[in-house]
């Protein structure tokens, strides 16, 4: 006897089905991963996407016809009234026999005493689910070692300890979240400690007297010989915005072409996000943004008053409209509020606004944009690395050693991936 389960391309299986089976061994194996409830669901989604293209194709000839016809012509009306109704019809009784299936089962779950076949199959799911979270924790981590993560991991590794307590997954699964709590703590204190050796000069002052460092230097110098002598070749006849010492030396690079090209995009695909009225900025009154964002960032002083100067400001930036800034950051802080990652994020949005302080509008500006980055699809994501690099390597002028000056430069270009060999074209301006 052949399977009647359909497979994921919505094909009714066909496999001959063993002895003392209903399903073939692969969809009996998929039952009893996703259990009996889920897999009865699954299976109607499949012979409900599968009629749902063959719906389609038989309804085409009568969209065809209709698109055919004049505008005024009055037959138009009766075909596009029989093509509601058909569809109509479809799709209500496909969402009744969804909903068929779900009282029978929810029947089912009261008639067993409440006992849910599902349930052990949702416990493991949520257990999973729980486990894969540390991986988007790491990510984050690795990505932006500098913050202190300690509160967000205390809080998983509360809620991971609160399901162990309730005893609500099984014995199994409860081991299984023990065992994980462990692995975090361990790997929290290994990632912490690989970002205090980075940022350690005694441990950068030993590779140095290993060799390690300036060996890679002297390596770097020779590599990017050929690389600053074609730099300096484009720099004469190029425009000058597009030379990269040049460039990296300059604390106003937001003011260049490629900069300002890049800052308008991220703009215009903030200006998409929805912002409630009571949220967008005001000349002649406070918004919920700014006082939300005080609450929520706690700010220092100094950065406190930047960003109220800019937010409370009409002025116009890159010849736009009056108040870009705060309209710009409603945006960004609609997304914020509404984003899973909303903790990261205004730590984020906390940095960029006190790392502002000091510059100029237009850096404000760009600096409230970037906050996104890597969040927001189409923010940041069509920089080049002339840009990301001209953005980071002017604050690395602060840094009053020209050792740690190198290494935080060396950690930029590698993150982003920058060839050796034009390395030296970037390390040369952080040259006291």
């Amino acid at each position: 006897m052949p399977c009647t389960a359909r497979k994921a391309d919505t094909v009714i299986c066909g496999r001959t089905i063993p002895e003392n089976q209903t399903l073939c061994g692969m969809h009996e194996a998929v039952k009893e991963r996703a259990g009996p409830h889920k897999f009865a669901l699954d299976q109607l989604k499949l012979r409900h996407k599968s009629e749902r293209k063959t719906e389609d194709e038989r309804i085409q000839p009568l969209l065809a016809r209709l698109r055919a016809l004049p505008a005024n012509d009055p037959l138009r009306a009766t075909m596009f009234d029989e093509y509601i109704a058909q569809s109509g019809a479809f799709n209500r009784r496909q969402s009744n026999e969804r909903a068929a299936l779900r009282r029978e089962q929810l029947a089912e779950i009261e008639r067993n005493g409440g006992v849910n076949p599902d349930q052990a199959n949702i416990d493991r799911r949520a257990v999973r689910r729980t486990v894969r979270e540390w991986l988007h924790f790491r990510g984050r981590i690795m990505r932006w070692p500098d913050i202190n993560w300690d509160v967000q991991i205390g809080d998983y590794r509360r809620r991971i300890q609160d399901l162990i307590n309730g005893n609500q997954l099984g014995a199994e699964n409860n081991a299984e979240l023990t065992q994980h709590l462990v692995f975090v703590a361990e790997d929290y204190r290994q990632l912490l400690q690989d970002a205090r050796a980075r940022r350690d000069p005694v441990a950068a002052a030993q590779r140095i007297a290993a060799g390690g460092l300036g060996g890679r230097r002297a390596q770097i110098q020779a590599l990017g010989e050929a690389a600053r002598q074609a730099a300096e070749a484009r720099a004469a006849e190029a425009n000058p915005n597009e030379n990269m010492a040049a460039f990296a030396r300059d604390r106003q690079n937001v003011h260049t072409t490629a900069a300002v090209k890049q800052v308008k995009h991220n703009i215009n695909v903030i200006r998409q996000i929805f912002v409630p009225p009571e949220y967008r900025w005001n000349p002649k009154k406070i918004s919920k943004t700014f006082k939300e964002i005080v609450y929520e960032c706690d700010l220092t002083p100094k950065g406190n008053w930047q960003f109220a100067s800019y937010y409370c400001n009409n002025a116009q930036i890159y010849e736009l409209e009056e108040g870009i800034f705060g309209i710009m950051t409603d945006g960004v802080w609609q997304f914020i509020r509404d984003s899973e990652d909303k903790a990261c994020l205004v730590k984020i949005l906390k940095t960029e606004l006190e790392d502002n302080i000091g510059m100029c509008a237009q850096g404000n500006l760009s600096r409230i944009c970037n906050v996104l980055s890597g969040y927001l699809p189409g923010i940041g994501q069509s920089e080049s690395i002339s840009t990301i690099l001209g953005r980071e390597f002017p604050k690395l002028m602060d840094i009053q050693r020209e050792a740690d000056r190198f290494r935080e430069g060396e950690r930029i270009l590698r993150e982003n991936n920058v060839p050796e060999a034009e390395w030296e074209v970037w390390l040369d301006p952080l040259r006291a």
